[in-house]
């Protein structure tokens, strides 16, 4: 394949301008051919800047719902005509697109790969889903059911708590692996996410802070089982709007209340505190109490970024 004529970009610098991770970018031309960029003396990819707005446009129309598979070879300007009519509605699902979605059939592999305690096709899945789907999709419609289904087959004894551990490791790199992917404006509002002390599952928190990257949020993730005074110091520095805590079980751990009451005396209102997970409406007294908004999904706080931007 001949030069393309103007200046032209390594890898590093159009993930840097449109948000894709290397790997993303690279299935998205090995798979699809939705860009075919020339390459260097020494073999390696460069863009030119028509590749790095074709990218742009690409994960534009993919984030409102459309499948990469459905638009990779679609030229520009009926991206564009995409783009503009979804502006005017709700997204809506791919054409042809099989009942269930892409993300019901990357699912069901999942849960073999767990069942077997597979990690690495466990993670060959994982990053499968983030090629195919939408962001919101990734993390709605694939992470969270996967990692609810994971656990209501350990509580009602059709797996093993080894495998949820597996799929808690595997699931947690994986969201981790997300952070580079957006990069918020300084001047974007703060949030901080984390677990209260006595809290140790962080793949709520994890879901959570990927979803605050999405929303172009300037976002902090401090891990799990953090003491009121931590976050509330790390608040205070970051800037925060808003402090996100996840908390799961059990849900009703005095200890646990004692934290929230802490923390709420801490931010003294300074920032808005978001509490979800599986055990928060066990804690609704207190959270009422420090005037906590409870979130019941990721579509809500979804909604609370968008509104508090």
């Amino acid at each position: 394949m001949a030069l393309q004529s103007g200046r032209q970009h390594p890898m590093a610098v159009v993930s840097r301008r449109t948000g894709l991770r290397p790997d993303v970018i690279r299935a998205w031309e090995r798979r699809y051919r939705a860009v075919e960029p020339s390459r260097s003396e020494g073999n390696r990819r460069l863009y030119s800047e028509d590749d790095v707005q074709r990218l742009l446009l690409l994960r534009q129309v993919v984030d409102g719902g459309w499948q990469i598979s459905q638009v990779a070879t679609l030229p520009n300007g009926e991206i564009r005509d995409l783009l503009g009519t979804e502006s005017q509605a709700s997204p809506r699902p791919g054409r042809n697109a099989p009942p269930g979605g892409k993300h019901d059939d990357l699912l069901a592999l999942c849960m073999e790969d767990t069942r077997r305690l597979d990690g690495a096709q466990l993670q060959a899945h994982l990053e499968e889903a983030a090629v195919e789907l939408s962001r919101i999709d990734l993390l709605d419609k694939f992470v969270a059911p996967l990692v609810k289904e994971v656990g209501d087959a350990c509580a009602s004894g059709g797996l093993r708590i080894a495998h949820e551990h597996l799929a808690s490791a595997v699931v947690g790199r994986f969201l981790g692996s997300l952070q580079g992917a957006y990069r918020a404006a300084e001047s974007a509002p703060g949030l901080v996410v984390t677990t209260p002390a006595f809290q140790h599952h962080e793949i709520g928190a994890l879901m959570v802070a990927a979803t605050g990257r999405i929303e172009g949020w300037r976002t902090t993730y401090l891990g799990p089982n953090l003491p009121a005074e931590e976050i509330a110091v790390a608040a205070r520095i970051r800037k925060a709007t808003a402090v996100a805590l996840s908390v799961t079980m059990p849900g009703d751990d005095s200890d646990v209340a004692t934290e929230f009451r802490k923390l709420g005396r801490l931010l003294h209102g300074q920032a808005d505190l978001l509490v979800g997970g599986a055990a928060a409406p066990r804690y609704r007294q207190v959270l009422d109490e420090v005037r906590a908004l409870r979130l019941g999904d990721l579509a809500a706080l979804r909604s609370y970024l968008q509104a508090a931007r």
